[in-house]
């Protein structure tokens, strides 16, 4: 993994679902990178956990029209996940939560070029999880506490570089 500094966003990063019919850009630097342990994302990547990064809305292209089922599991629908078409897998999400600015979420796993994958910083809903995770980044459990860690993470990352 590189640092934040070494990341290559600023050229392009292609993305994109396992079948090759969902395919995205991502141009810029992303804002926050996490792990999330709650039942709905575990159940959505069909994985013991979610491993995310967030960008902002200008920094990702839309994938083609028809491509992705977009789904919400919880009223109101804060958080659209969208799943190929074809192989029905997680591809993209996104965030809208007023005040903060619309955010998408690109699984981990669909950027294809790893290396330029940052370290994630922190574990959220982590009382959820199937498996202990032995390293050394906080690790918040409960509603609360992991929607306020969040926040903390990301709400400054959003206001950096404008």
């Amino acid at each position: 993994m590189q640092t934040e500094n070494q990341i290559g966003y600023q050229y392009g990063c292609q993305c994109g679902c396992q079948c090759g019919e969902v395919s995205y850009q991502v141009t810029g630097k992303p804002l926050l990178r996490a792990i999330c342990h709650c039942t709905i994302c575990q159940a959505a990547n069909k994985a013991a956990y979610s491993d995310i990064l967030l960008f902002r809305v200008h920094d990702v292209t839309q994938p083609a029209e028809g491509t992705v089922d977009y789904r919400s599991v919880k009223f109101p629908p804060i958080l659209q996940r969208g799943y190929c078409h074809a192989c029905q897998q997680l591809s993209i999400e996104y965030l809208q939560l007023f005040p903060i600015p619309k955010t998408i979420f690109v699984p981990t796993r669909r950027i294809a070029d790893q290396s330029i994958v940052p370290a994630p910083s922190l574990h959220i809903f982590y009382d959820k999880r199937v498996a202990d995770i032995d390293d050394a980044l906080p690790k918040y459990q409960g509603y609360l506490a992991s929607q306020l860690a969040f926040a903390k993470h990301l709400i400054p990352a959003l206001w950096r570089g404008q």
